[in-house]
């Protein structure tokens, strides 16, 4: 989940761009968890043909805070103009039919997609369509 409001990462934490791997420079210092929900950077621990990766992140909500994430704040906005679909590789152990939500923000304005997972205990690729959203998100 990437969502908050109002909290600016300092230049030197900004991530260039899509797409985000864990393996190419990507790390902890990038995102702002809040409410009490912590991420990490972890090795894979369900290695598959779905998700090949050595690292990935983890993202853990405590306290059963209904609105903890993580942010990260990129060098420039998403440009959903010409590409309205972000996805994102979730493993979850949560049942099937859980909701994910996906957040992009800029001052004062904030457009998010929530997607429900068709699996559980591996790997699936979720999309999150922003079609008709602002363009400079």
């Amino acid at each position: 989940m990437i969502t908050s409001s109002k909290l600016e990462a300092p230049s030197p934490f900004r991530c260039q761009g899509l797409p985000i791997t864990f393996e190419s420079g990507t790390n902890t210092d990038h995102f702002f968890s809040f409410e009490s929900a912590q991420l990490t950077v972890v090795p894979n621990p369900y290695v598959t043909a779905a998700n090949p990766s050595a690292t990935v992140a983890k993202i853990v909500r405590h306290l059963g805070a209904p609105f903890g994430g993580s942010k990260i704040t990129f060098t420039s906005p998403i440009n959903f103009a010409t590409h309205t679909v972000l996805t994102m590789k979730v493993w979850t152990s949560a049942p099937i039919g859980t909701n994910v939500t996906l957040k992009t923000e800029k001052p004062f304005w904030g457009v998010e997609r929530s997607v429900q997972t068709t699996k559980t205990s591996e790997w699936e690729t979720l999309s999150f369509d922003f079609a008709g959203s602002l363009s400079d998100m």
